[in-house]
């Protein structure tokens, strides 16, 4: 991509554009899916350590819980950008069916002063 963006023209700008076009990929997506998932496993890990740190015990006692918490902290973090996904598209939905409705409303307004 930095070829990209210095050398637009070029030859080497088109087929490194059109190689992501074709195979579908979308590098935006996948760098906020690697991103979010490091956000979870950070707060999984962190959210450990603080547990153990209240009950007064070494921070890293029991291995295995961290790696537990850490892995529910990533599968919680991509539930949670996934459920926000199929919100926006309920609300989109929603927002354009009030548009048709207030449409309708606001012509038979118009009709009536007619």
């Amino acid at each position: 991509t930095l070829l990209v963006s210095f050398f637009p023209s070029t030859s080497v700008a088109s087929p490194l554009a059109s190689l992501h076009t074709r195979r579908g990929c979308n590098t935006h997506q996948h760098a906020m899916i690697g991103t979010v998932s490091l956000v979870g496993a950070g707060f999984g890990f962190g959210m450990q350590l603080y547990i153990n740190a209240l009950r007064k015990f070494p921070l890293l006692r029991n291995p295995w819980e961290h790696v537990f918490w850490t892995g529910a902290g990533v599968a919680f973090a991509n539930w949670n950008v996934e459920f926000e996904k199929k919100l926006t598209k309920r609300v989109e939905i929603m927002n354009a069916e009030r548009q048709a409705a207030n449409s309708q409303f606001m012509e038979s307004i118009l009709k009536r002063e007619k």
